[in-house]
């Protein structure tokens, strides 16, 4: 990728995965599973706030992952970025399906790990790819956009199809 994109597609990745994240937790305010046996669960309404406060944080912690591995040489950033919002996200389906299987406490476990993937992860794989880093400041600057830029297209995609409605 060259240098003089890499702002415009940090940006541009963060405005898209932002808006998706918020037409997905529109979908699910609205069409999301409830409980048909009267169990005290419901993924619409309130509910649907697993999307932005689960796969939320998995998406800065491969955002950030692969901005900060970016500047390594030999590291293949985007897989690392995919990988560990893979790892995020699988750890939010597991919290969904253990909350539906009637298991909210062992459910409740994994919530701590999935809020804290964006700062450990980006740091065991710096620690883990050590090598000469080029340009430190311009990648603090890219992941700062990024969560900008994602928060961005978040609100915008929640001001055109807010969940409530």
């Amino acid at each position: 990728m060259e240098r003089s994109n890499t702002a415009a597609i940090v940006v541009v990745s963060g405005l898209l995965l932002g808006a998706g994240l918020g037409v997905l937790t529109f979908v699910v305010a609205r069409y999301g599973p409830v409980s048909p046996d009267g169990a005290p669960w419901s993924f619409r309404g309130n509910g649907a706030l697993i999307v932005p406060f689960g796969l939320g944080p998995a998406l800065l912690a491969g955002g950030w992952t692969a901005v900060l591995l970016h500047g390594r040489a030999g590291v293949h950033w985007l897989r690392w970025g995919v990988g560990v919002f893979l790892l995020g996200a699988l750890m939010v389906v597991l919290s969904v399906l253990l909350t539906i299987g009637g298991k909210p406490d062992l459910a409740a476990v994994l919530s701590l790990p999935a809020l804290l993937l964006p700062l450990i992860a980006p740091a065991v794989l710096v620690i883990v790819h050590r090598r000469k880093e080029v340009d430190t400041l311009r990648h603090a600057v890219a992941q700062a956009a990024f969560t900008v830029s994602g928060l961005m297209g978040f609100v915008l995609a929640n001001r055109v199809l807010p969940p409530g409605s």
